[in-house]
């Protein structure tokens, strides 16, 4: 941590212990605009477009077809203009033809096309969502813990609640799900990636007084595990409330804690 904002972050609003995931991954900067149209199954398009930007493709596309369709509008932006030329196809050929020559690929589920950022060797499209259903699975026991769990993701709100209605799993989820569409939030935690515009996949626990007390930063490629989380938590919060108590390693509640002492050295 390199300031005092870094290891001391103050939320007015965190009354008990906070959880924070913050998204890094999934699919990259996502920001859902209008709902876009997009193919259905079978159907054939025509679509021919010379030297027009993305945002005028999509809206053609719009025009015709019926999908919704989430990107990141100032990502899109600047991958510049594109050439169309696709006659009795399908959104396929089309989405391919748009992206053609970007470091960005797509994926089609439910109603939805999802745009992303490519990154080799990583099949990180799907990691997030198992990461959210993990933690929406334990968030019951979180609660009674006293916790509130907090998911972030440099997404906009309108691509939650796009994924929320089209998605089966993300419809379990009861907390809350924060927008971080300008990286703020994921630049103050010190996770956002700058060069590739998205952040790591960061994991913090705050205390009622505004501390970090655990962090857990992964690359994409790598999902976490909402059970060693809630055993962390455990863990925090024990010691929180037993001065001069330590808990060792893999420890879980119930279990012998230690007490630092001259006595202890050479015999653990």
């Amino acid at each position: 941590m390199k300031n005092n904002r870094e290891n001391r972050i103050r939320w007015g609003k965190f009354c008990r212990w906070a959880g924070i995931w913050i998204r890094l991954s999934l699919f990259t900067l996502l920001i859902l605009t209008e709902p876009l149209v997009v193919e259905a199954a079978g159907q054939s398009v025509t679509l021919r477009l010379e030297n027009v930007s993305l945002k005028e493709a999509f809206k053609e596309i719009k025009r015709q077809l019926g999908y919704r369709l989430a990107y990141n509008e100032q990502v899109i932006n600047a991958i510049g203009n594109v050439s169309v030329d696709v006659v009795s196809g399908n959104i396929n050929e089309v989405m391919e033809q748009c992206l053609r020559g970007s470091d960005f690929s797509y994926e089609i589920e439910n109603q939805i096309i999802v745009i992303y950022k490519k990154q080799a060797g990583a099949d990180f499209t799907f990691v997030c969502p198992t990461e959210l259903v993990d933690m929406a699975e334990k968030y019951e026991q979180f609660q009674a813990m006293g916790v509130e769990i907090y998911s972030v993701s440099t997404d906009s709100h309108f691509v939650h609640k796009a994924w929320h209605d089209a998605s089966e799993s993300i419809r379990k989820i009861k907390y809350p799900m924060l927008a971080d569409p300008t990286g703020a939030l994921s630049r103050a935690f010190g996770v956002m990636i700058e060069e590739e515009g998205m952040a790591y996949r960061g994991t913090f626990v705050v205390n009622p007084e505004g501390q970090i007390k655990v962090v857990e930063i992964h690359d994409n490629n790598i999902g976490r595990d909402a059970n060693e989380l809630l055993r962390k938590v455990e863990a925090a919060q024990f010691v929180a409330t037993h001065t001069g108590e330590v808990c060792p390693a893999k420890w879980k509640k119930g279990e012998a804690t230690l007490k630092p002492s001259i006595d202890l050295v050479g015999k653990i």
